[in-house]
């Protein structure tokens, strides 16, 4: 019984204050990431930034452009892709798959009709 009054004063005793604050002195950016946005059709016609890529010459043309974006060779870029929701899963994943391949962060889109 000694016990159960000690928690219940202890427990009074002690209310509830907000935590210090912290000044936390973050680091600044100094590189945005850049994104390449490649859109797909529903007919399954691949565009990089709105050009018409062949699919025979995905793999190069979208190294390319990633290259072409970078600043430093180890940068990252952003591959956006715009798909179709009449597309082709596989025409999508084997964008995704080379994007990713080339050290690109891919974020997917699907648009419907």
């Amino acid at each position: 019984m000694r016990y159960g009054l000690l928690l219940l004063i202890f427990i009074v005793s002690c209310h509830d204050a907000p935590p210090p604050e912290l000044n936390v002195n973050l680091p600044k950016s100094k590189v945005s990431p850049k994104n390449l946005v490649i859109t797909i059709s529903g007919d399954n016609k691949i565009y990089i930034q709105s050009k018409e890529a062949s699919a025979v010459h995905l793999d190069s043309l979208l190294k390319q452009a990633m290259d072409s974006m970078r600043d430093q060779p180890l940068d990252t870029t952003v591959v956006v892709i715009n798909a179709d929701s009449a597309a082709a899963y596989g025409v999508v994943f084997n964008v995704m798959k080379i994007a990713k391949h080339y050290r690109g962060k891919v974020v997917t889109t699907v648009q419907g009709h």
